[in-house]
């Protein structure tokens, strides 16, 4: 059996908010993925689409899943399927986030934020998602991490 020391906390940077991960697979095996700008790393890379709302901290995980997947895609999705938390960096934050199956998905009208108007969707094959991780093209930890996790679970 593994034992874990107990040490005295270092000092992290703290984040309250909490974070939702959505996998919108669609009946036909395919996964939807969005593309925007991100600053910090000047350049736009696809990943799952994921968010928060600020606004409302305690809000239901899955509301704000249903929200995101509807605000980023414009999709709605008949069945989400709880598949798990994950911490983002544990070693220096306790932001976490929640992850979310979408299936039964059903087309609507995406409505992103300000921030989020140069985002894009499209669909891939899981192949391809696998391809574009080994070739460094999805660098997004959270997908990455997501993407594995449900792959484990059998989920996709």
């Amino acid at each position: 059996m593994r034992s874990a020391a107990v040490m005295a906390p270092a000092a992290s940077l703290v984040l309250s908010k909490s974070l939702i991960v959505i996998v919108p697979l669609g009946d036909d095996g395919r996964l939807h993925l969005v593309q925007q700008y991100r600053y910090p790393v000047g350049g736009r890379y696809w990943e799952l689409p994921q968010g928060s709302w600020e606004q409302a901290p305690g809000a239901d995980p899955l509301e704000v899943a249903r929200g995101e997947l509807r605000e980023e895609t414009g999709l709605d999705a008949a069945k989400m399927t709880y598949a798990g938390h994950l911490f983002e960096a544990y070693g220096y934050s306790n932001q976490g986030y929640h992850v979310f199956l979408a299936t039964g998905l059903r087309q609507g009208e995406a409505t992103p934020e300000q921030e989020e108007q140069d985002l894009v969707t499209e669909i891939f094959q899981l192949r391809e998602i696998e391809q574009m991780i080994r070739a460094g093209e999805i660098k997004d930890a959270t997908t990455v991490a997501t993407f594995g996790l449900l792959r484990l679970k059998g989920l996709l």
